[in-house]
């Protein structure tokens, strides 16, 4: 058992899956489909849009992150809301990169900024009630047989201690 997180997580094994790390699945696929389809039933009874018809030509613009599961998600959700139609999924040129569009970098490296980004962090951490979804986290991951606990006595995420960094 290598040393990934979710492996220490529980005794349990976890799927696998039939296309590299970060991949869309097959399935994935079928599902963005659906959900494409949900979502233009949606807009027809909004009255958005027309069922049964392509939209007018420059008023569905689709623009993904230039990653292939996020484009291959696009395009699945398009083909399900618009079958037939010729809606083009825009995405960065050099794909496997992230596009910073989706990965807002923050660039103060100040120990001013650091300091009030982790005393936000930390105040609202602080707020959250998750002793009860932790202890159910466990039960279902049956973390007390995980290696985590068995190697590493660490047998409670309830006592675990979260930690930011700015």
């Amino acid at each position: 058992m290598g040393s990934h997180v979710l492996e220490q997580s529980t005794p349990n094994k976890w799927p696998e899956w039939d296309v590299p790390g970060g991949q869309l699945t097959t399935k994935g696929g079928v599902l963005e489909v659906y959900m494409g389809h949900y979502m233009r039933e949606w807009l027809a009874e909004q009255g958005m849009v027309k069922s049964g018809e392509c939209p007018p030509p420059d008023t569905v613009y689709a623009y993904a992150n230039s990653l292939q599961r996020t484009v291959a998600t696009a395009q699945f959700f398009i083909t399900g809301a618009f079958p037939g139609c010729d809606i083009p999924v825009h995405h960065q040129e050099k794909m496997g990169t992230m596009d910073p569009t989706f990965n807002p970098v923050i660039t103060d490296d100040s120990a001013a900024f650091s300091e009030q980004a982790v005393a936000a962090m930390e105040k609202e951490l602080s707020k959250l009630q998750l002793t009860d979804s932790y202890k159910l986290l466990e039960q279902i991951v049956n973390y007390k047989d995980s290696p985590a606990c068995k190697e590493k006595q660490q047998c409670s995420l309830v006592d675990g201690k979260n930690t930011f960094s700015a």
